[in-house]
């Protein structure tokens, strides 16, 4: 929607509330810095508990698209039903540039998720080990 900056930290703090959200990622420019800014204090004066990350812009649109984009071609990053909107806009760029925000917006939250190790074990007989120390007289 096309809300003020208080009805939009109104409406996202009633989402981080039911939806138990931990952590909003707002990009650091203009007005989303302020829309960062006062979401933070409503957040605070409301007594809910999230974390309010500003995350600088680091390059142009494409650049940050393409940044993520080979999670979504391996299946790492996976769209259900409720994401059409979403998947149609990525289906849309680069041609369409009325449907970068959704994607941007989208690839900000994703770059900001920590990388998950998986299962790891040595392969036999490639241990660290400490060389031998020469025998000095």
């Amino acid at each position: 929607g096309h809300w003020s900056v208080y009805e939009g930290v109104d409406v996202l703090l009633k989402v981080v509330r039911e939806m138990r959200i931990r952590s909003v990622r707002v990009e650091d420019v203009a007005y989303q810095r302020a829309f960062g800014e006062v979401l933070d204090r409503e957040a605070r004066q409301r007594g809910i508990t999230v974390h309010v990350d500003l995350v600088p812009p680091d390059g142009d649109k494409l650049r940050r698209a393409n940044s993520w984009s080979a999670l979504v071609e391996d299946g790492t990053v996976r769209f259900g039903p409720g994401q059409r909107d979403l998947v149609e806009s990525m289906i849309a760029v680069p041609q369409d540039e009325t449907r970068w925000d959704l994607v941007d917006a989208a690839g900000i939250c994703i770059r900001g998720f920590p990388l998950m190790q998986g299962e790891s074990m040595p392969i036999p007989g490639t241990e660290a080990t400490t060389p031998p120390i020469p025998f000095a007289a």
